[in-house]
């Protein structure tokens, strides 16, 4: 278990530079707005999508013996392997941001690319995406009145999704104590990972609107700054003295 959590954080670095470069895309500022649009519905859905495809190929294989099979990238892996991965991550995040539509958007991206990959619990990994995109999204609603939800909230809602995913491997396949003795093995570094990691990309997020609050902040003290030093010029009688003087301040 501990050798799993180590290897989780080092694919959540990885997954957390992506999402800061996704951060700083022009794009990205019309889901903090919530300026919605089915066209930029879809393109998010796609993004956060390939987010979550990305979280996967990064992921971990792990044996029905319990064995962690190193590799990089993950392609279709034999019945024997589950795939253990942070896709789940970039879910919550379309959700919360996007709304169900997003959510679902995004889960189905991944979840039907899960599907493709095979492996023991395809059936289950492709099924917690979508699921998990629709109730992220349901869950935003309750804090509408917050542009990005607060990373302890983000915290505590990340927990949420890798216990689904558990209860979807132990629903769906009844093959014994080996489904059993997996989630026992995946379930807690899932979740710490899991959870962390949406906690950090919202405070990533709020990191972005304040710097474009202190921006607008700028540029507003700058008119004002400007009109205030306009003033002298605009009681002068003469017109010609009145735009020498606005052009020179300007």
């Amino acid at each position: 278990m501990k050798d799993l959590t180590i290897m989780l954080f080092e694919r959540l670095g990885l997954l957390l530079v992506i999402a800061f470069v996704l951060t700083r895309t022009p794009g990205f500022k019309s889901l903090l707005y919530r300026e919605f649009s089915w066209k930029m519905s879809l393109v998010h859905a796609v993004v956060f999508g390939i987010f979550g495809i990305a979280s996967t190929v990064t992921g971990i294989l792990i044996t029905e013996q319990g064995e962690i099979i190193h590799t990089f990238v993950i392609l279709p892996v034999d019945t024997g392997q589950l795939i253990v991965s942070l896709s789940l991550v970039a879910i919550v995040i379309a959700g919360l941001l996007g709304g169900p539509i997003v959510g679902l958007g995004a889960g189905l991206i991944a979840g039907i690319h899960l599907m493709l990959l095979g492996g023991v619990g395809w059936l289950a990994n492709g099924l917690v995406n979508p699921l998990t995109g629709i109730l992220a999204g349901m869950t935003a609603r309750f804090f509408s009145n917050e542009r990005v939800i607060s990373p302890l909230k983000a915290l505590f809602i990340g927990v949420f999704p890798p216990i689904l995913q558990m209860q979807l491997l132990l629903i769906m396949y009844t093959n014994g104590d080996a489904m059993v003795g997996i989630v026992d093995q995946i379930g807690l570094p899932l979740v710490l990972s899991n959870s962390i990691a949406i906690a950090i990309f919202t405070t990533m997020i709020r990191v972005v609107m304040k710097e474009q609050e202190n921006e607008a902040a700028i540029a507003t003290k700058q008119a004002l700054t400007i009109a205030e030093e306009a003033l002298p010029f605009l009681k002068k009688d003469s017109n010609m003295d009145v735009a020498n003087g606005l052009a020179n301040l300007l």
